[in-house]
């Protein structure tokens, strides 16, 4: 009984430091219209939906429809930042890329069809 008092005493104390190791998670997000630029070339068009919902559609196979989000992140966050796309219909690719301490992040819809963003996500590690 001792001896697994002592183990999970010994345990408790590793996870504060684990945390500690790892930082605080922090997430920012953006409604699907609330975008740094928007752009869309032939046969394609980004408008505002329902709810702050962007969308993106096309109507032919060549063209896009793109919408950017800028994040600024703090000077002391750690790791590559984690992005996820919340799409209430369609698909789109999203891409990110981080300079210094600025995350852009890039939701295309190419080919025909649609997308409706709905938000954009960033989560870090800060120390």
């Amino acid at each position: 009984m001792k001896r697994l008092l002592l183990t999970l005493a010994c345990a408790a104390l590793l996870v504060p430091a684990t945390a500690q190791a790892l930082g605080i998670l922090r997430t920012q997000t953006r409604t699907g219209v609330q975008t740094a630029s928007r752009a869309a070339t032939s046969g394609c068009s980004v408008s505002v939906g329902l709810a702050a919902s962007l969308v993106l559609r096309c109507s032919g196979s060549t063209g896009y429809a793109r919408a950017v989000y800028r994040f600024a992140l703090p000077s002391r966050f750690t790791g590559t930042p984690s992005v996820h796309t919340s799409l209430a219909s369609g698909s789109a690719r999203t891409t990110f890329s981080v300079d210094g301490t600025d995350l852009k992040v890039v939701v295309t819809r190419r080919g025909a069809g649609s997308a409706r963003i709905l938000m954009v996500s960033a989560s870090y590690y800060t120390r």
